[in-house]
């Protein structure tokens, strides 16, 4: 199984152009800049659907405050 791992993207997901072949991707906290608009999670779901991985893990980090302040906004 091959792994490929990030985090601390803080919204600049779209500047990753090229990553590794791999069977899951996570990315480990802190996709979000701001932490407060639901865009960023949009934002940063469309560029997940696009990654060719198996499977997927996102852990939300200290940036992505929106998922303890609005945990139901985050979600939808």
């Amino acid at each position: 199984m091959r792994l490929v791992i990030t985090t601390d993207t803080h919204g600049r997901h779209d500047l990753i152009k090229d990553l590794p072949d791999g069977d899951v991707f996570a990315h480990a906290g802190d996709f979000m800049n701001y932490g407060l608009h639901p865009e960023e999670i949009l934002s940063f779901n469309r560029w997940l659907a696009k990654q060719p991985f198996e499977h997927k893990v996102v852990c939300g980090g200290n940036h992505d405050r929106l998922f303890q302040l609005s945990r139901l906004l985050a979600r939808e």
